[in-house]
């Protein structure tokens, strides 16, 4: 039996690093991202939290996943079935991560579907009405073969987000 992998990237803006733990292929990658200056309503500033993709295509699809952060990429990953892809920051002045997701069969240039949309964006009303909460620190996505589901961290529900576009 195949164990699910997790990726992981952790964004630390007061440092100004992106680090990604080591994976099985043992790709690394670092970037540097500057932050803007400013405050984010109430306690939502220097708040944890995650996104998670999660690859629940049929038929073993691969699911290649990067996302983005002020133009800064976490670099192209590649899910196979019930693995996923997990961004740690933390939350600052108009942060907004970004994904862009292609289903495919196979690695490479091959996918047919793709879809980009806001992983997360900084603000209470994102967090209690895509995320469902902040308990965990997570919004956790999900790739179908009819599109992105995200989770609602209260009831466990998954609500249909995003369609995929045909390249």
């Amino acid at each position: 039996m195949k164990i699910p992998a997790t990726v992981t990237a952790t964004v630390d803006y007061r440092e100004g690093v992106v680090s990604q733990s080591p994976i099985s292929c043992a790709m690394k990658w670092a970037c540097v991202i500057k932050r803007e200056s400013g405050g984010i309503r109430g306690r939502l500033i220097d708040l944890r939290f995650n996104v998670e993709i999660s690859n629940g295509l049929e038929g073993n699809k691969i699911l290649q996943v990067t996302c983005s952060e002020k133009g800064v990429s976490t670099g192209v990953q590649f899910l196979d079935f019930n693995s996923s892809f997990l961004v740690k920051f933390r939350i600052y002045p108009k942060t907004l991560i970004w994904c862009n997701l292609w289903k495919s069969f196979v690695q490479g240039p091959n996918c047919v579907h793709h879809v980009k949309f806001n992983a997360f964006v900084g603000n209470e009303k994102f967090i209690h009405d895509v995320c469902g909460s902040r308990k965990p620190d997570v919004c956790f996505w999900q790739a179908r073969e009819d599109g992105v589901y995200v989770r609602n961290n209260l009831t466990g529900a998954f609500k249909f987000m995003y369609k995929w576009d045909i390249n």
